[in-house]
């Protein structure tokens, strides 16, 4: 986790990234809270101590005086980040917006009941407590809602965190997929890459149906269509700017080494046009180029490699995992927006889309190499399999199906066949272990 604290190196195996950062965020706000719960502690002591050293009689109720109230601030200062805190647990999605609610009215219910009698004697305190609550309360999940840390890469090598929420998002990002024409196109592939690929798009939600038909470039004899159905998948668990429709066609029987024309149709029209060029049979005498890489991130010098990469233009690009460094979030979807915008470049140089195999990371799948913690592949998962198909649909007995797998079916390991080679996608143990159906 990127981390050099001995307490995360050994508690990496049964964390997700979620969770490891939110214990981060804890373990920073630990001496802001020690601080406050001791001055609060003193204060309160003091006034005590002031208190006995008046002289008032049995039936005189005794007076909240300034260290009291001083107290009470503190208190109130120290439960309200406690209680903001629970919202980040939710923004994490670490717990439920019931249980969120639940602590957080637990945490002030404690206050009053310690600060009970200066609250009594004070309304102006007992209404500005009134109003922390009802602030943390109801803005606290609205403004921490949907929280993503995800890695922001500089030139000089160095690296932080950026953190946005729900919230912030609505403020600084655009529409990711607005209504009209895909906002992202681009292309993975099944085993045979000689006869057949995934061409996949991103389009608003509004956008529920479509298909994608491929033929030869009108220049050549035939000019019939062959079209397919594309599966759907939304990314659902994020504010309405990042929503999108994931629409993934199985295109097959095409010939090898072929420069195809790609339509993408949907509301009944054409929406999108590309090219497509199918590798090599393995008996074919041309060249692969193909562009090797990982641990791209939304950073500038993956812009420069990529543009760097385009005067190649490749066959084929393979990425070794660690990719927008999301960290397994769909809310970080906006770093895979910014990792898009490298590819898009290089299919506009080369003329025609340039299919992606891509490794998982840990940076991908939002956890450690062998942890415990299983990942859950939805459409809440890691975008990674929400966005990228790259095997066949596999039956119950091992047979193989061309149909676009379901995103709870999607390995994080796969073949390919390129040309005369044997392109193995392997994970390195964060979603299958080193042993077991890798290895059959």
């Amino acid at each position: 986790m990127d981390s050099p604290e001995f307490l995360y190196y050994y508690s990496s195996k049964y964390l997700t990234y979620r969770e490891f950062f939110a214990i981060q965020h804890f373990v920073n706000l630990l001496p802001t809270l020690g601080l406050l719960c001791l001055l609060s502690f003193v204060l309160n002591h003091i006034g005590t101590k002031y208190w006995k050293k008046k002289k008032i009689s049995d039936n005189t109720k005794l007076p909240a005086n300034l260290f009291h109230r001083l107290s009470c601030i503190t208190s109130l200062t120290f439960f309200s980040i406690l209680a903001l805190y629970f919202s980040v647990l939710h923004g994490f999605r670490i717990i439920p917006i019931e249980l969120c609610y639940t602590t957080t009215l637990i945490a002030f219910s404690i206050y009053g009941t310690m600060h009970r009698r200066t609250l009594l004697q004070s309304k102006l305190l007992l209404g500005f407590a009134l109003i922390a609550v009802l602030v943390v309360l109801f803005l606290g999940p609205v403004m921490l809602g949907g929280m993503c840390q995800a890695y922001l890469f500089f030139k000089t090598g160095t690296w932080d965190y950026l953190i946005t929420t729900s919230f912030t998002r609505q403020f600084t990002l655009p529409e990711a997929c607005p209504v009209g024409r895909p906002c992202h196109v681009y292309a993975t592939l099944p085993e045979d890459t000689s006869e057949s690929v995934f061409i996949n798009f991103q389009t608003n939600i509004a956008h529920k149906e479509s298909k994608v038909c491929y033929s030869l470039p009108a220049d050549q004899a035939s000019k019939s269509e062959s079209c397919f159905l594309t599966k759907v998948y939304a990314l659902k668990g994020v504010e309405k700017i990042g929503q999108r429709n994931i629409h993934s066609a199985y295109l097959y029987d095409m010939l090898p080494d072929t420069l195809y024309k790609i339509k993408i149709y949907y509301d009944d029209q054409l929406q999108a046009e590309d090219q497509y060029h199918t590798l090599p049979l393995n008996t074919s005498e041309r060249n692969v180029t193909i562009v090797m890489g990982g641990d791209a991130g939304f950073m500038e010098l993956a812009y420069e490699t990529g543009r760097t990469a385009a005067q190649y233009k490749p066959d084929l690009i393979v990425l070794g995992g660690d990719i927008a460094y999301d960290n397994g979030m769909d809310t970080c979807y906006y770093t895979w927006d910014q990792f898009f915008g490298v590819f898009e470049y290089m299919n506009k140089v080369k003329g025609s889309l340039i299919p992606l195999i891509l490794s998982v990371g840990n940076h991908d799948a939002g956890v450690e190499a062998l942890s415990i913690r299983a990942i859950k592949q939805d459409e809440y998962g890691p975008p990674y399999f929400t966005f990228f198909p790259q095997h066949s649909k596999v039956g119950p007995k091992g047979e193989i199906t061309r149909e676009v797998p379901d995103i709870h079916e999607r390995k994080s390991y796969n073949y390919h066949l390129v040309g005369g080679s044997l392109q193995l996608n392997l994970d390195s143990g964060y979603i299958y272990g080193y042993s077991g159906p890798q290895l059959e």
